[in-house]
């Protein structure tokens, strides 16, 4: 289940992974692609806990260890997903954040290049964009961090 929930994750880090290899930075009319999941900042719901199969705790201590920016929550558009983001980040706050989820849940891989990094394990997905990428009028900030967790 974890690589096919991989795979679906990774359509982001395809398409930005192929803008930040070979396309520009698009226009400045581009839409945030953070606005498309309707971030809370409020304390997420035991559903939405249970849809990342994360504790509050461990909610808490994920939300904390980046080091500030954090956008918000929200369960994705198919209820599957529990998305994470933060925006305003460097390649450290990603390191301490990726290091936190390989204690807490394990990891298969992490990689770097093109100013595009991620971690994943059996439960997560983890994106740091270090340059701003743009591509069919929307875009993702340089510095914004994204994490997804699944059961």
């Amino acid at each position: 289940m974890g690589k096919r929930k991989l795979t679906g994750i990774s359509v982001i880090a395809l398409v930005f992974g192929m803008m930040v290899a070979g396309c520009g930075n698009g226009g400045s009319s581009d839409i945030n692609y953070l606005t498309l999941y309707n971030l809370s900042t409020a304390n997420p719901s035991n559903a939405a806990l249970s849809t990342g199969g994360l504790t509050q705790a461990q909610f808490d201590q994920i939300r904390d260890i980046a080091g500030g920016g954090f956008q918000g929550w929200a369960v994705d558009l198919d209820g599957e997903e529990l998305v994470m983001a933060w925006a305003g980040r460097s390649v450290e706050d990603f390191n301490r954040l990726a290091n936190l989820l390989d204690d807490l849940f394990g990891e298969f891989d992490r990689d770097s290049g093109g100013g595009f990094h991620t971690a994943a394990g059996d439960s997560y997905g983890l994106e740091f964009f270090a340059s701003r990428v743009s591509e069919g009028g929307f875009f993702v900030a340089a510095g914004t961090m994204i994490a997804f967790f699944w059961q």
